[in-house]
């Protein structure tokens, strides 16, 4: 069981870390040529090292919470179906898929086409959304305050990047830029809030899997 825990623990967290550089590096490129002087070929070869690797962390992740958890296959597969923590786990496996389908469709894009894999490539940035609030929902890592300010950095690479690529495909819109900038500093200041009051702050104390959980924290700290 601890074993398993740190398992789920560490690819999850590391799992977010590449997810956010893969979703940053992709908005980074928008419309863009060039990111800091690297080519895009360049840039494009990172995302997808970064996109490739943390596929594999989150099929280590999701088997590790499985056997943690001891789910059953339905719940692991299909978002929102588990009596467990159903908001919380159902966005991890909401995340989860949607990494699955952006990997699988971006192999066949071809025969997809540009135009629509672009519109299902968009999915990452809702898997990516699911995944930050999975990791930072469940309160087992209440022991454990970086992995919080991870999160929080996490969200802040990503929003950095949109505002720099806002300011450069927006330039001459001051009201969309005014408008974009305060949808960004709105959605950092709610996250950081929801973080250090929310249900993070707070070990699971309720469900089947509390009892378990609780005393791998223990025995971790």
């Amino acid at each position: 069981m601890p074993s398993l825990w740190m398992l789920v623990r560490a690819s999850g967290t590391v799992d977010i870390v590449l997810l956010t550089v893969t979703v940053a590096l992709g908005v980074s490129t928008i419309g863009s040529g060039a990111v800091g002087g690297a080519p895009r070929f360049f840039i494009r070869h990172i995302h997808r090292d970064a996109s490739l690797l943390a596929v594999a962390l989150l099929i280590a992740h999701v088997v590790a919470a499985v056997m943690l958890l001891h789910l059953d296959l339905i719940p692991s597969v299909v978002p929102f179906a588990s009596h467990t923590r159903r908001l919380y786990l159902g966005l991890g496996v909401l995340g989860a898929d949607l990494m699955v389908a952006v990997a699988v469709t971006s192999m066949v894009r071809m025969r997809l086409g540009l135009r629509r894999w672009r519109w299902l490539h968009l999915t990452a940035y809702l898997a990516w959304g699911a995944a930050i609030v999975h990791g930072a929902a469940p309160g087992t890592d209440v022991g454990v305050p970086w992995v919080a300010d991870l999160d929080i950095a996490c969200v802040l690479v990503v929003v950095a990047c949109a505002i720099v690529r806002l300011l450069q495909l927006q330039r001459h819109q001051p009201l969309r830029l005014l408008m974009g900038g305060a949808v960004a500093a709105l959605a950092l200041i709610g996250f950081v809030t929801w973080v250090h009051t929310g249900p993070s702050t707070t070990a699971p104390s309720s469900g089947p899997t509390a009892p378990a959980l609780a005393q791998l924290d223990v025995t971790e700290n």
